[in-house]
Order: C-alpha cells, then structure tokens, then sequence
C-alpha cells in the first residue's frame, strides 16, 4: 500500500518520537511524509517559528535518510495548500460535509474552546482535505497517525472517502 503520516514540528528541537513515525514507512510500499507547516499557521505560529521548526525537522528527516537508507517523500503542506486546484478540492470537502449532515460532528472535532470562533472547523476541515488531495494527487492508501485523529478519520469514512487508516501510538 501507498502511506503517508502527517508530523507537526516545533521551533524548540525535533522529540525523538520522529525515529519511530519515520520507521514507520518501512510497513507500507512507498511512504510520505507530510510536514503540516499550513496546520501550524492555522493554530497561529509565527511565519517565523514555523520557518525555524520546519528547518529543523527537515534537517533531521535529512539525516534519519541517510543513517537508515530509506528516503520517504517529503511533502509540505504549503507547497499544495495555497494552490486553487487546493482551494477548489477544499470547498468540495465543504459542500460534502454538508451534503452529508456532519457539520455537527466535524465541530466536535473542535477543543470546546475555540469552537464560536469565526474559523472553528478550518483546521478539521483542512485535514480531511489534505488527506483527499493527496488520495487524489499521490494516491495515498492509507493514513497512519495518532490514535487521538480517529474522530476525523470517521468524518471520513462516513464521507466514503476510500482510504484506509493505522494507528500509531
């Protein structure tokens, strides 16, 4: 199968749980690794801190190649994510969870906090659209990420979206 695993960074260091997400490609035909640099800017992190921390975890996926011998594409989010062929996938995403009566269930995946800003499901809203985009342009089979990202991989599913999901712990 055809995998990928979305990572988040931080301007501090790259943690060591990285060594075992890369491995982690190793269980899939061909992997990729998405650096979800657009995600962070959606959180609000400086351009700044995520220019810093995008250096340094691609410096050390850099590395973690060469130490294992094994190169998973690495593809960053900003590089699709302001595209209109993006932007057009993306209202698509929209009109389908409309379509489909998940508004409900697609604010759930919001922290309670946040959820009467103006924007409450953007980053939701974008992650089961990037995953899309990617089914379409690489296509990905399979999704492999946290457990706690279950409650978007239902929306999903319940959208019938053909892919596939693994479980990291």
């Amino acid at each position: 199968k055809v995998g990928f695993i979305g990572i988040g960074f931080g301007r501090q260091g790259v943690p060591i749980d990285v060594i075992g997400l890369f491995l982690a490609g190793l269980e899939v035909n061909k992997y990729s690794i998405l650096l979800v640099d657009e995600f962070l800017r959606i959180n609000g992190f400086s351009g700044e801190a995520v220019d810093d921390g995008l250096r340094n975890i691609q410096r050390v996926l850099r590395a973690l190649s060469e130490l294992y011998c094994f190169d998973p594409e690495i593809i960053l989010c900003s590089e699709f994510m302001r595209t209109q062929e993006y932007a057009s996938l993306l209202k698509e995403v929209k009109e389908h969870i409309t379509e489909k009566n998940l508004d409900h269930k697609l604010m759930q995946t919001v922290p309670e906090k946040y959820r009467e800003s103006r924007n409450a499901t953007a980053y939701s809203t974008n992650e089961i659209a990037c995953v899309e985009f990617l089914r379409r342009t690489k296509g990905i089979e399979v999704k492999i990420g946290p457990s706690k990202e279950k409650i978007y991989d239902e929306i999903m599913q319940e959208l019938g979206m053909p892919i596939n999901f693994a479980y990291v712990i």
